[in-house]
């Protein structure tokens, strides 16, 4: 996939993103507010510069051999890629899923004034993100 070169001039990040690069981190929660709940805590202690939370959406999937249809809710994180393993880990040790659905996508492209907001929304040494609830 090629990107339009009109995309990634003028306001967007390309070379502030090779310096920070950002991930998105996607996850799935039982509901709502229990995916505002893990949001905020990483936002507040600056694990994550942003959170957005989908209230309403239906899984489908296979567990125990047993195909399964769930309704949930979805967090995006976005935060620094070197955050990525704090990010999973302080997830996993705060959800109530046995496996949770957490996924790590990266940002290839974003608005450069956006980019520096998530960043300067993060400080990754006030808290230890692994611990649990």
């Amino acid at each position: 996939m090629s990107i339009n070169k009109s995309f990634t001039a003028g306001s967007l990040a390309t070379e502030s993103s090779a310096r920070l690069p950002l991930v998105m981190v996607y996850a799935t929660f039982p509901c709502a507010e229990a995916a505002v709940e893990v949001g905020r805590r990483m936002v507040e202690g600056g694990l994550a510069g942003c959170v957005n939370v989908l209230p309403a959406m239906t899984s489908v999937y296979v567990w125990d051999g047993k195909t399964e249809t769930a309704q949930e809710a979805v967090m995006i994180a976005k935060l620094p890629a070197s955050s990525a393993d704090s990010a999973m880990a302080f997830i996993k040790a705060n959800h109530s899923y046995e496996t949770p659905a957490i996924l790590i996508i990266p940002v290839i492209a974003g608005d450069k004034d956006y980019l520096s907001w998530i960043i300067a929304g993060t400080h990754n040494d006030r808290n230890n993100f692994n611990r649990q609830k």
